[in-house]
């Protein structure tokens, strides 16, 4: 189960965005798209704060720790994102997520998993990358 401090998270949040901020514009893409994830951040623990379904708060809670260790983690997935866009390195970094879980039995990490690629599918996202469990995209 997922639960967030939410304290401690926006105190986190307000931490990297107001005394963890670069120190003169402009601003290299690098530094925005990785300040971008705290705006998404933000915007995921006020979902997770409204959510009322404790699955809702689950699925959103494993979202708001994935856009946090990604935010964190930048330096590893910058090399990444040399080589696929985004999207595509997000997708790809959840298909690992499911692999490993598959291989831990993690039967809760994997029913995420298979969340977030449902959600590539409806929105028609990097339909080119195959999901690895074995559901055909929508068409």
């Amino acid at each position: 189960m997922t639960n967030l401090i939410l304290e401690r998270e926006w105190k986190t949040i307000d931490y990297e965005l107001f005394e963890n901020k670069p120190d003169s514009a402009p601003f290299s893409e690098d530094i925005i798209k990785r300040r971008e994830l705290l705006l998404i951040a933000q915007c995921l623990l006020s979902d997770y704060r409204a959510a009322k379904i404790l699955k809702d708060k689950e699925t959103i809670g494993g979202l708001y720790r994935a856009t946090m260790d990604l935010y964190s983690d930048w330096g590893h997935y910058d090399a990444i994102k040399k080589n696929y866009s985004q999207s595509e390195a997000g997708k790809r970094y959840f298909i690992k997520m499911y692999e490993t879980a598959v291989a831990n039995n993690d039967r809760k990490m994997i029913n995420f998993c298979k969340s977030v690629f449902d959600a590539y599918n409806h929105f028609g996202i990097n339909g080119h990358i195959l999901r690895p469990n074995g559901k055909r995209k929508r068409t």
